[in-house]
C-alpha cells in the first residue's frame, strides 16, 4: 500500500482576510503535507456560462486525516485541486474527490 502513495501533496485550508474595503478575500494556507495516491482523472461534461465545458475530477488518497474538509485545496507540483467531497475509509485512509483547477 505504501508504494501507491508516491505523490507529495500540500493540503491547504481557506482563511478569510479583510480586504481593507469592508469585505473579505479568501487565501489558502498550508495545513500540512502528506504522501498521496492521485488517480487518473475522470472527465465530465457540464454546462457553464451558456456553453458546454469539461471538468476533470481526481480521487486523492492519503493516510487518515480527519481534519480535511470540503473547500480545502490540494497542490501537487504545479497542479491545484479543490476538495469537493471527503470520506474516511476504515479510519485508515482519507479519500478526497477533487476538481482540477488548472485552466
Amino acid at each position: 500500500m505504501i508504494g501507491e502513495l508516491k505523490n507529495r501533496i500540500d493540503l491547504q485550508s481557506p482563511t478569510d482576510t479583510e480586504d481593507g474595503s469592508g469585505g473579505y478575500s479568501t487565501a489558502y494556507v498550508s495545513a500540512g503535507s502528506a504522501w498521496a495516491e492521485i488517480k487518473t482523472p475522470r472527465a465530465a461534461t457540464v454546462n457553464a456560462a451558456g456553453g458546454i465545458a469539461s471538468e476533470l475530477m481526481r480521487e486523492v488518497k492519503i493516510r487518515f486525516r480527519p481534519a480535511v474538509q470540503v473547500g480545502w485545496r490540494v497542490t501537487a507540483g504545479a497542479s491545484t485541486y479543490e476538495v469537493m467531497h471527503v470520506y474516511p475509509v476504515d479510519r485508515e485512509w482519507t479519500m478526497m474527490l477533487c476538481k482540477d483547477l488548472q485552466r
